[in-house]
């Protein structure tokens, strides 16, 4: 029965690659480059982390010593 549904997405994906006059293997890969395009969205996360990294976290106001920790 899986395979027979795995057979049927298979042809309706073909069908559709067809009709928009491309190979299947094209289809697919500008189906994955349409949605993985998050270059900004990296870009925006790596600035964000090094003004993190630059900037640095509070930690809190606690002594961490290490006599302290193991008491």
């Amino acid at each position: 029965m899986a395979l027979m549904c795995i057979y049927g997405i298979e042809l309706l994906v073909d069908a559709i690659a067809v009709e928009q006059g491309k190979s299947l293997s094209r289809w697919v890969t500008e189906l994955i480059e349409k949605n993985t395009d998050t270059s900004g969205v990296v870009d925006a996360a790596r600035k964000h982390a090094l003004k993190t990294v630059k900037r640095g976290m509070r930690l809190g106001t606690s002594d961490f010593s290490r006599a302290n920790i193991y008491e």
